[in-house]
């Protein structure tokens, strides 16, 4: 069976991994992987991708999203509701368990997820990508040197340059 799925991918201007990690937790795409997943589509991977261009230093945010099918019923009636019965709802899981498809049930698992997505982004360690050619070493920041130290000589890197190069990761 062949698994289908999107990337959704953004750069940011910045490499700083404060601002890129706030970016990356603020953007719209994170947003919209967030929806997907509070609809029941699952998220396969994220990465954060700090790059060296000839005119900066960028981060690349990318979500792999799978492909499939989400199901709206709403099966509610038309409502009117104060402001205290809606911020109960959103704070009681069993009502929503027991109101799926009502949107204060939607909003609220949408919520949940982009915050998840959110302390994912802000765990997970930002990769950054050395390029020498056409070859291309991916390094996480802290990760393991003699394996790092592999993909770069993989690349096409030279000794001196990768001593430097480790030594700044």
């Amino acid at each position: 069976m062949q698994n289908s799925f999107h990337i959704i991918r953004e750069e940011f201007p910045s490499a700083n991994e404060r601002e890129s990690r706030a970016a990356c937790v603020a953007s719209k795409n994170t947003h919209g992987a967030a929806a997907a997943h509070a609809s029941g589509i699952g998220i396969i991977d994220f990465s954060r991708t700090i790059e060296d261009t000839p005119s900066g230093a960028k981060t690349v945010a990318s979500w792999a999203v799978r492909e499939g099918e989400a199901e709206f019923r709403p099966d509610f009636q038309a409502e009117r509701i104060t402001t205290g019965e809606l911020l109960r709802r959103m704070r009681d899981e069993d009502w929503q368990q027991a109101n799926p498809h009502h949107p204060i049930s939607y909003m609220a698992q949408a919520l949940r997820a982009n915050h998840s997505l959110g302390r994912a982004i802000a765990e997970k360690k930002p990769l950054v990508s050395f390029k020498r050619g056409k070859f291309q070493a991916l390094l996480t920041i802290g990760g393991d040197k003699e394996k790092q130290r592999r993909l770069l000589t993989r690349a096409g890197f030279t000794p001196t340059e990768i001593t430097e190069i480790l030594s700044a990761l």
